[in-house]
């Protein structure tokens, strides 16, 4: 494969690294892949309070995004020219919260109480909240029952994140699955 091509965003599934830190350098080779720039810079900033020790991932090279997220052993990565957020959730760890009460509409949660998998389908809708939470740039600032997926829908792209997991890639492009 490759450089990213525009209207391309690369995802990557992987087991988590032992540390943040990990997750962070598997990103920063993605990255580098994706752009064919080995130097560039992958850095941490929360668009809230302007720290660097937490807060969505970026990179120095312009019209490159990057987002990631963490599930069980398992890390997921997007690479865009354009914003991009992702996430992957566990369907037996969204299973045990109590989630629709505060993360989804009346709406949704009608849609969650007729579904023949409705563990499933939460995890499904629970990991799109979060990607768009992560597209905007907000986190979960963002009060994720104040706007209901089905309006974001052309957004969102699911993939396969693997064995008991659901993955949710939001924003533009066709997906490529990359090793």
């Amino acid at each position: 494969m490759g450089l990213l091509t525009p209207g391309e965003v690369w995802v990557a599934v992987r087991t988590r690294g032992t540390t943040d830190a990990d997750d962070r350098e598997q990103l920063h080779g993605l990255a580098s892949r994706a752009s064919g720039v080995s130097s560039l810079t992958l850095s941490r900033r929360c668009s809230h309070c302007g720290g660097d020790d937490h807060g969505a991932p970026s990179v120095d090279v312009l019209g490159l995004f990057v987002s990631l997220s963490r599930a069980s052993d398992t890390v997921a990565f997007a690479v865009s020219h354009a914003p991009v957020g992702i996430d992957i959730e566990s369907v037996p760890a969204v299973a045990r919260r109590d989630l629709d009460p505060v993360a989804f509409t009346a709406a949704e949660r009608a849609y969650l109480a007729s579904a023949s998998q409705p563990d499933l389908l939460r995890s499904q809708l629970w990991a799109g909240k979060e990607a768009v939470a992560k597209l905007r740039g907000t986190g979960l600032r963002l009060d994720p029952s104040s706007f209901e997926l089905a309006d974001v829908a052309e957004q969102l792209q699911p993939f396969d994140a693997g064995h008991g997991l659901v993955g949710v890639v939001a924003g533009v492009g066709h997906l490529a699955q990359v090793e």
